[in-house]
């Protein structure tokens, strides 16, 4: 039996306001403006089913369910390159991304910004009442992260164009760029 090609993935994890889900999509574009084949998710949208169970909060399990159906489905186009976006609050988490991606070879980058930078996204994001417990949960990721230590390398995203960022992470993964 030939072993499945690995796929070349980034995982951006940040706390909230990092701006995950920005750079993940500007990645994207580089990688469209060369023509390379890849698949960009944002992870929190494969969770968003409410009540989550009391001891999955973040329903986690529904997301790595979802995100292997998901894969199945784009893995029969031959991507080159996988981008992903989501919170890893711990490097024992991989194990359930690989579970899930068992083709990735997976890079976790943790995106940086300054508490009011974080705070001015999240005030121009959320204009509802969902404000106050995402600001406190931001902190709170912060210093798990912190703590946690799971990345691979670390990009600031504070005062710099989104586009730079980007160029900034794949150059370090060593993807091709524009």
């Amino acid at each position: 039996m030939v072993a499945p090609e690995r796929v070349p993935s980034v995982l951006l994890t940040g706390t909230v306001g990092a701006g995950k889900t920005s750079v993940a999509e500007e990645i994207s574009t580089l990688l469209y403006e060369i023509h390379a084949p890849h698949v960009c998710i944002d992870l929190d949208w494969l969770c968003q089913g409410y009540p989550a169970p009391p001891d999955d909060p973040y329903n986690e399990a529904l997301m790595f369910a979802n995100l292997a159906g998901v894969w199945a489905n784009f893995r029969t186009g031959n991507p080159r390159y996988l981008v992903l976006a989501r919170v890893l609050e711990s490097r024992k988490e991989l194990r359930r991304y690989e579970k899930a991606i068992p083709e990735a070879r997976m890079t976790v980058v943790r995106l940086v910004a300054s508490e009011a930078t974080i705070e001015q996204r999240l005030r121009r994001r959320e204009v509802g009442s969902f404000l106050p417990p995402l600001w406190t949960r931001s902190k709170e990721l912060t210093g798990i992260l912190d703590r946690a230590a799971a990345e691979d390398f670390s990009v600031s995203n504070d005062g710099r164009p989104l586009r730079e960022v980007a160029l900034e992470v794949i150059q370090r993964l060593g993807w091709p760029r524009p």
